[in-house]
């Protein structure tokens, strides 16, 4: 078999196996152009770095301390994970516009999430949660209870703007990634067309986004959860489009980690592999957590549990993944 079927394509082999092919630019626009290149030193496209274990760590030890009603744990939480995430946008902005979207959105939904959990500390019930209830000025201001929905619409709001960015983002891909291939077809023989489009792209988009293709319905699960706390903030009935929008959403977004996790582990990928599972368990948690949320409104115990479970699991993988990460640097 061929190296370029058994190994990602780049630049060297390339141009070693086609020359005059690639050096009509048609290949290398693929490669660089459409797939967002190897050679600009996306951390993305290479697996994860120690950097991004660290923010899916301190992500998953914000929503297991808020699912624990614990602020005094949560909030310093979310404070560290804020400029770790912010860092990872300045860090992506220096690359591709891919890994800028990406890590942009995250840093958005972090936002809007960190409304959202304050909010919950403060007016979800009838005083503060934690050591809150012992601060003067925050006692003070629970009981102004119409701050409640008007956090959450906010949360809402960005989570929605983010939503409509990052799907016309990779809708914009797609049809750029068509137009790659179709280059690709026309410039190169059968043989190289076939084994390189089989590692640049899967289902029509970049392999290194399609690995990250899981925010874009993980973010829309977690946009329905946020706008059922809006309406059961204003005491209005949730209805049953919202959690069958969070139980979809969140499911597609776990089978396309799942996938993510095998194409990882074929091409073996340990850092890559553990990430993408943790990443799914946390997915999984939020889902169950946010069912219960909607349908018991916090009293199903057992519910609760399997959520705590999860996001254990998905921060000793995340902890693992960060090891193998900085094993290999």
């Amino acid at each position: 078999m061929p190296p370029l079927l058994s190994q990602p394509a780049n630049d060297v082999e390339l141009s070693n196996l086609r020359g005059p092919f690639y050096q009509d630019g048609c290949l290398s626009q693929l490669v660089e152009g459409g797939a967002a290149c190897q050679s600009e030193g996306s951390s993305r496209s290479n697996g994860p770095d120690l950097l991004q274990c660290v923010a899916m760590l301190l992500f998953v030890f914000l929503d297991t301390m808020w699912l624990q009603e614990l602020p005094s744990l949560a909030i310093p939480a979310m404070i560290l994970a804020v400029p770790v995430q912010l860092w990872m946008v300045r860090v992506a902005s220096r690359g591709s516009t891919m890994e800028l979207v990406l890590e942009a959105s995250l840093f958005m939904w972090l936002v809007s999430n960190s409304i959202w959990m304050c909010c919950e500390f403060l007016w979800d019930d009838p005083e503060p949660c934690g050591f809150l209830a012992n601060i003067g000025f925050v006692e003070r201001l629970s009981n102004d209870r119409w701050f409640y929905p008007f956090g959450l619409l906010i949360g809402v709001i960005i989570m929605f703007v983010t939503v409509a960015v990052l799907a016309s983002f990779y809708v914009a891909l797609a049809v750029a990634s068509r137009r790659s291939r179709r280059s690709l077809a026309l410039c190169s023989p059968p043989e190289l067309t076939n084994g390189s489009a089989a590692h640049v792209f899967v289902l029509g988009l970049p392999r290194q986004v399609y690995r990250e293709l899981y925010i874009l319905p993980w973010l829309c699960s977690d946009m329905s959860w946020g706008f059922c706390n809006f309406l059961m903030s204003k005491k209005q009935p949730v209805g049953a489009i919202a959690p069958f929008c969070i139980s979809c959403a969140g499911c597609a977004a776990a089978m396309l980690g799942l996938d993510s996790m095998r194409r990882e582990v074929a091409t073996r990928e340990c850092s890559g592999a553990l990430l993408n599972l943790s990443e799914v368990l946390w997915v999984l948690g939020n889902v169950c957590w946010a069912l219960e949320d909607v349908w018991t409104d916090d009293t199903d115990t057992t519910a609760r549990l399997v959520s705590l479970c999860l996001f254990v699991s998905g921060g000793i993988l995340s902890v693992a993944s960060s090891l193998c990460a900085s094993r290999h640097s």
